[in-house]
């Protein structure tokens, strides 16, 4: 008869093993993210990509990152079919009854003015009225501010929409701008300017669904910690520095 003597020593290190295993492990969380570069790109080199991985990874949980449309992945969240976002613009939660978000601002956007015009003044929303003026279809912030105009253009596409500056279509372009400058240097185009101050400056965040609050003290802590050890400076400059051009800030 065949002995399991020589196997008890295995067996009991496997049952070590087994024991030693959480009971409840920390599921993959399902974050989103729109393509939106320079903080988001189709190769998951930009800004964003960089960072939210390791926040979530210093924080202890592990991630996967799915691309959607921003508003879409909002309702997902809210809906529970998706557990976070990779940034929103801080105090959107208020518009939703499940969304929570990090108290930590993951960095600072800037909505701006792009313009040929060379004496074109934007002071604020207001000043935009005596021109034809595009923006980004679904882009709540701008469609909640822009009221004055000679006329309004929504673009489905940031490209639509600078080849509509680009054209003489529009005098002005109303968009975020780091990705406007990322999206002038792909394009090509030539003799743009941001028009004097920015028309809102919004801090982003990261958004999580409300089952989730328990995680952001730790994931504050986190992107704390690489804000002060140059991991959040050093994603900057690979992917934010290189746009920054004396002539268009």
């Amino acid at each position: 008869m065949l002995s399991l003597r020589p196997l008890l020593p295995l067996v009991a290190a496997l049952t070590a093993l087994i024991a030693a295993l959480p009971l409840h492990a920390e599921p993959e969380l399902l974050i989103t993210s729109a393509v939106f570069p320079p903080f988001t790109t189709e190769a998951r080199d930009g800004f964003e990509d960089r960072l939210i991985p390791e926040i979530y990874r210093r924080a202890g949980y592990s991630v996967r990152i799915e691309r959607l449309p921003t508003y879409r992945a909002l309702i997902m969240i809210e809906e529970g079919q998706a557990d976070g976002v990779t940034s929103h613009v801080m105090g959107i939660t208020r518009n939703f009854s499940n969304l929570v978000q990090m108290s930590e601002p993951l960095f600072r956007r800037d909505f701006v003015a792009f313009t040929r015009d060379p004496d074109l003044k934007i002071r604020d929303w207001d000043s935009l009225e005596p021109y034809s003026v595009a923006i980004m279809n679904g882009w709540k912030i701008l469609e909640w501010n822009i009221k004055r105009y000679q006329s309004l253009h929504k673009a489905k596409t940031a490209e639509q929409l600078f080849r509509l500056l680009d054209s003489g279509r529009v005098d002005v372009v109303v968009y975020a701008r780091y990705s406007g400058l990322y999206l002038l240097d792909k394009l090509g185009i030539e003799g743009v300017r941001i028009a004097d101050r920015p028309l809102a400056t919004r801090d982003m965040a990261l958004i999580l669904n409300k089952r989730h609050a328990d995680k952001l003290p730790k994931l504050d802590a986190a992107l704390r910690e690489m804000k002060r050890d140059g991991s959040w400076q050093r994603a900057y400059d690979a992917t934010i520095g290189p746009l920054l051009k004396p002539a268009r800030r």
